[in-house]
């Protein structure tokens, strides 16, 4: 079909539909930036002010007020939206859009100032006449025509958009609206057909018709204002697309790349007729998902031999006139894969008999693996298996066989829910990845995580597959990250965060650094981290990451301030310590306060066997910011069971130390040293003292170690034992002792601190002169209760958090869990017995 060749003349109208004159007003002056013009769309308002809105915003208005007959809300009577037409014409708005059924002798007679946007909406499908609604808009004095319409697919676009060229021949403006899923590449594509003006909501703002995209979608995915009659034209062909993530990282590899170029969702549901537009629009090439994989491989004239291998294609490039058929899955599900292990020689599960599944099974095939392929249906699975060169059997089978890989090639992480036991069957270092991406986090891989294995979202591979197929069409060398990144942000934009995502200018200077970048920030604010103790280290390295912008913090500690602590914790200040409250509740309300963009979690409890693993749930990393190996010893073996890297770290005097491990990679604090050492072998800040200066330089390379894990940047890893002295200026790296073969906790996965009743019911808090006494068991403290039976005792102080109270000449402190610290004694008899006397739990 003939299209326009000239650059868009297509002017953008943000539609604004709210509930008040006020919001509207609001709207059209803050929500509409980089339209050309504001639609009012009074439909929804009560007790409209048109004299106001008149004069809403800088831009040419459009006024509107739609009858629910044509898509609108209006709730009162026809006679009254008539009457809001025709002051709307009276006022002399610059636009009055008026539907053609509606549009009579007194409405005509007043339109004297206004333009008529003469419009027809046709929910079920293209009207049949559509020349003759064009010669009605025309006999009515329409200088628009506004022609809207649900549209089945795209050979639905282009027929209404052959329409513009009958308009324009009666020297009329022309609008013409698909609507719906398949309207997408009209609403995109509106300059192509000589459009005077195409939709989008304002921020913010609800869709006023099926499948109208938002302001930012339409200006920033899809780039509109760049699109002209030579840009070429990309998309995803399948059902359903519109959620998918692939317009916004194609766009954003055109956009880097500096090409003309636009990529589209075209959503069908027969191919034929698809494959007949898409040649009358010169599409240049295509992504190809559910349900037509297979089906399109008869329309193409050449197909690639590793696509005819999988029996699918999922790109498709337009190459002098012909139709090629490729398929990136493959490498989709193998470079992920590949950048954590080499699959050669491993076992392989796949979970699944779709095209999804035939493509992970030949795709490991060729890097070596041995594929096992399970589905409910055991002549599917035996079909995928022969693809992929290997053996077939049914997903009850999964417990049977221990696996290194394992994929979830279902829709919708069915695999997981019908045999858990899979998750007991795999090899250590295993890896899952599971294809479905949305949500990222799935099921599968958070189990997989909480029981050791490498976890691989589904995201990734989409972005491996979407790799290949840009280089396949452009010849260009794609970008992973950077593809990751639009992909991120995209799904920042669709949860209402800022179209730069995340806020990512308070990072700037943080982004210019070449080590973390664009890509790196993100992660960083996608991620969760744990902090134990909030203390010197961990008050320090919470801050810094709270700065650095992750997304959540969990900040775990047992402790209460006392007026030493401000000396080196420079996260807390005598404000917090005459509020006598507990660090967790202090240092969660400061950094709450420091960067209100991060989820800052405070918990006023002592990490153990019977919460850690309930307190890594969803964690990507822990940090160390404890004062005693029983904690460590706890928080490693948790980490190794769940499979979540951890950061040492410890300083006393002027002396401090810092190091990673990776679960599955380095070795275990247990490898390093199979037991604790005993209470007093050791120097504490109580008993040697410290210094702030090394407080800070071992939370300096504790965060930077942590930075590069949550950017994503493993390879820059120290991967040694940083030691460092601020007093003499010493620093020194020794290389990490191997992981342990007989390991207790990462070789013979036997978590001995996790163990119910490893730990004491109270114990000496080294250097401290004081005793933690831990109830027998779980019974919260109603804390005004206690204060008011103490009072008659001595003298209280109390807040939500804890009762602290002199007895003996002793200080008992006491916590909402019930545990208490005995101040002035390190005779554990003495402070149960304190503890029994006074609290009595």
């Amino acid at each position: 079909m003939a299209l326009r060749d000239s650059k868009s003349v297509t002017r953008v109208v943000a539609a604004v539909m709210a509930r008040s004159t006020a919001e509207m007003l609001r709207a059209a002056e803050e929500a509409t930036e980089g339209a050309d013009l504001v639609e009012l769309r009074a439909d929804a308002l009560r007790n409209p002010d048109l004299e106001k809105l008149r004069g809403a915003g800088s831009k040419p208005l459009i006024f509107t007020c739609r009858s629910p007959r044509e898509g609108g809300v209006f709730q009162g009577s026809e006679a009254d939206r008539r009457a809001i037409l025709r002051r709307a014409l009276e006022l002399g708005f610059d636009f009055v859009d008026i539907e053609l059924d509606t549009l009579s002798d007194d409405l005509r007679s007043v339109a004297t100032s206004s333009r008529l946007i003469l419009s027809h909406h046709a929910f079920e499908g293209l009207p049949e006449d559509l020349p003759g609604l064009v010669e009605r808009a025309a006999r009515g004095g329409a200088d628009i025509v506004k022609l809207a319409a649900r549209a089945r697919s795209l050979a639905d676009v282009l027929k209404l958009g052959e329409v513009g060229r009958v308009v324009r021949q009666r020297g009329l403006g022309f609008a013409p609206i698909t609507m719906g899923p398949a309207g997408t590449a009209g609403r995109v594509l509106a300059s192509r057909f000589g459009a005077e003006l195409t939709y989008a909501a304002a921020r913010g703002m609800p869709a006023t018709g099926p499948g109208q995209l938002d302001l930012d979608e339409l200006l920033n995915l899809y780039r509109f204002r760049s699109i002209d009659g030579l840009t070429r034209i990309y998309g995803i062909l399948g059902r359903p697309v519109r959620d998918s993530l692939s317009p916004a990282m194609h766009n954003d590899f055109f956009r880097r790349r500096g090409l003309n170029a636009v990529y589209l969702p075209f959503e069908e549901e027969e191919l034929p007729a698809f494959v007949s537009a898409a040649k009358d629009l010169g599409v240049a090439g295509l992504s190809v998902t559910r349900p037509f994989k297979e089906s399109i491989i008869s329309f193409l004239d050449e197909v690639d031999g590793k696509a005819l291998e999988v029996g699918a294609v999922n790109t498709v490039a337009v190459r002098e006139g012909k139709w090629w058929g490729f398929n990136t899955d493959t490498e989709g599900v193998v470079r992920p894969v590949s950048r954590r292990m080499d699959p050669a020689g491993k076992l392989a599960v796949i979970l699944g008999a779709g095209g999804a599944a035939r493509a992970a099974a030949v795709g490991l095939r060729q890097a070596g693996a041995q594929v096992v392929v399970l589905a409910r249906r055991a002549e599917s699975a035996r079909a995928v298996a022969q693809a992929g060169g290997g053996q077939a059997g049914s997903l009850d089978e999964i417990g049977q066989r221990r696996w290194d890989i394992l994929v979830n090639a279902t829709p919708l992480s069915q695999g997981l829910l019908d045999a858990r036991e899979a998750l007991d069957s795999f090899r250590p270092g295993a890896l899952v990845l599971d294809m479905v991406y949305q949500p990222e986090q799935t099921e599968l891989l958070e189990t997989a995580r909480r029981r050791g294995a490498v976890a691989v979202s589904g995201l990734e591979m989409l972005v491996a597959q979407a790799v290949g197929q840009d280089e396949i069409w452009t010849g260009g060398k794609a970008d992973t990250e950077a593809m990751e990144l639009a992909a991120r942000a995209e799904l920042a934009r669709r949860a209402g965060k800022s179209w730069n995502p995340f806020g990512l200018e308070r990072y700037s200077r943080q982004v210019l650094f070449q080590g973390i970048g664009e890509s790196g920030q993100l992660k960083i604010r996608g991620s969760r981290v744990l902090v134990v103790g909030a203390g010197a280290v961990g008050s320090v390295s919470s801050e810094m990451l709270v700065r650095a912008g992750v997304g959540s913090l969990r900040l775990v500690d047992r402790d209460h301030l006392d007026p030493s602590n401000l000396q080196r914790q420079g996260l807390y200040d005598q404000e917090d310590l005459a509020q006598n409250l507990p660090k967790a509740v202090a240092a969660a309300r400061k950094l709450r306060r420091i960067n209100d963009e991060v989820t800052v979690e405070g918990a006023v409890v002592d990490l153990g066997p019977d919460n850690v693993e309930e307190l890594l749930d969803g964690i990507v990393l822990a940090l160390d910011g404890t004062d005693n190996f029983e904690t460590r010893y706890v928080l490693n073996d948790a980490c190794v069971k769940t499979g979540t890297p951890w950061i040492y770290a410890a300083c006393v005097g002027s002396y401090g130390m810092t190091y990673v491990i990776r679960p599955g990679e380095t070795a275990c604090l247990r490898c390093l040293l199979e037991v604790e050492p005993p209470p007093g072998a050791s120097p504490t800040c109580d008993t040697a003292g410290v210094i702030a200066p090394i407080v800070h330089a071992v939370a300096a390379f504790q965060v930077s170690e942590a930075l590069k894990l949550l950017a994503g940047k493993e390879t820059d890893l120290l991967n040694k034992v940083l030691s460092m002295d601020a007093w003499t200026g010493q620093f020194s790296k020794a290389s990490m002792a191997e992981r342990r073969a007989d390991c207790p906790a990462c070789g013979a996965r036997r978590f001995d601190y996790l163990a119910a009743g490893s730990r004491t019911g109270a114990a000496i808090l080294c250097g401290r002169n004081a005793v933690q006494v831990r109830p027998t068991a779980k019974v919260p403290v109603k804390l005004e209760e206690l204060a008011a039976r103490l009072r008659a005792l001595g003298e209280v102080r109390a807040n939500d958090y804890l009762v602290r109270f002199q007895a003996e000449g002793k200080e008992l402190v006491v916590f909402v869990d019930g545990r208490a610290i005995i101040h002035g004694t390190e005779d554990l008899a003495q402070a149960k017995s304190l503890y029994s006397r006074y609290v009595g739990l």
